[in-house]
């Protein structure tokens, strides 16, 4: 039904998983001696100015650092969160204690992952110095608003690593999407070593002095280019791994990142427009590209200047007369050509625990 469609975010992925363009070539002995690498390449619209977790505040940021790090848990193909870092988790009978059996991982140079790492992330989210946009979201989290605006201590904060593979974080009341969070870039593991002293805020500016927790790590970052990772040996998980690596490109105007996945130097591309869908949809009914949508929960929207003395919109009956005057439906069926009408401020895709909010809650926002 219009106006009731779940928003997607589309990506197209070429069927192989790796585009022949971007193998390295060789012959003779040397293609006797070495196999071919499966390395992906993926398009950047934007570079991140920091891959450091508790900043990671950006999906630019969050596609590198979930790459090279391993959160907390993990969302599978149907939103489910599953083990990852933590193989196991225990929640208290009144739903404020989350207790966490950190797996026994490494990172790329061979030492051990630490509870207090996870913890360390957390904290420095919260840390003042730090400045973390994304600070405010874990409020539910004891002592952390405190400790963020200034009112309270790191020791007061409800984030303890109890020994070396137990994570203890304590809320203010239960918290539903507790578990969700916990696959976020906020959960994943920093060494104290990396964010001591001035250390603390400059920690990821550049790939230099990290360690890396996750399937792959940064070989290099080229401002202005993008990121190269490599598979990491080290990982816990790395037989599970089918890629060798992979190139995240900064390709920032969307035409030339088409053109790209057209020529095969790229393998994936989000965010199409219902033109370019329009254009590859033979290609995509034949499995040649194969389209790849999920929901995504989240809202745009147009804001009028009330703020101007002199300007018409400090009139509120004439905003809502150019509210009134815009036909949502005939814009998206006509013009926008995908994603859905927002009645409510709360978007579909969301959910509260295991329900969907949309099944029990109308939209009553707009007339």
């Amino acid at each position: 039904m219009k106006g009731k469609k779940v928003k997607k975010l589309i990506a197209f992925v070429a069927a192989v998983t790796v585009a022949a363009g971007s193998m390295a070539g060789c012959s003779g002995k040397e293609k006797e001696a070495k196999k071919e690498e499966k390395i992906a390449n993926i398009a950047m619209s934007s570079e991140p100015d920091n891959i450091d977790g508790s900043r990671g505040d950006s999906s630019a940021k969050g596609a590198i650092i979930l790459e090279v790090q391993e959160s907390l848990l993990r969302m599978d193909e149907n939103g489910e969160t599953q083990p990852a870092g933590a193989e196991s988790w225990e929640i208290s009978e009144d739903g404020l204690v989350y207790t966490f059996k950190i797996r026994d991982n490494k990172y790329s140079d061979g030492t051990k992952v630490l509870a207090e790492d996870y913890a360390n992330c957390l904290i420095r989210t919260l840390d003042p110095e730090v400045a973390s946009t994304y600070a405010a979201n874990y409020y539910f989290i004891k002592g952390a608003e405190a400790y963020n605006t200034g009112k309270g201590s790191e020791e007061e904060v409800g984030i303890k690593a109890l020994d070396e593979s137990t994570l203890e974080i304590t809320s203010n009341q239960p918290v539903p999407y507790f578990l969700k969070m916990m696959t976020s870039n906020q959960f994943t593991p920093i060494p104290k070593k990396h964010t001591e002293g001035e250390k603390n805020v400059t920690y990821g500016a550049d790939a230099e002095n990290m360690s890396f927790s996750g399937p792959f790590m940064i070989e290099k970052w080229t401002r202005g280019e993008g990121f190269t990772l490599k598979k990491n040996p080290e990982y816990w998980d790395t037989d599970s791994v089918k890629l060798d690596g992979v190139n995240f490109l900064l390709v920032q105007e969307q035409n030339t990142q088409q053109q790209m996945f057209e020529q095969g130097k790229l393998d994936l591309i989000e965010n199409i427009p219902a033109e370019y869908y329009d254009k590859m949809k033979k290609k995509i009914e034949s499995d040649e590209v194969k389209l790849v949508e999920w929901p995504k929960p989240s809202i745009l929207y147009l804001t009028f200047n009330s703020q101007d003395p002199e300007g018409i919109f400090t009139n509120a009956k004439i905003r809502q007369a150019f509210s009134l005057a815009i036909d949502r439906e005939l814009y998206f069926e006509k013009v926008v050509k995908k994603d859905a009408v927002a009645y409510g401020l709360i978007p579909p895709a969301t959910s509260i625990g295991d329900e969907k909010f949309r099944d029990n809650h109308e939209d009553h926002y707009l007339p």
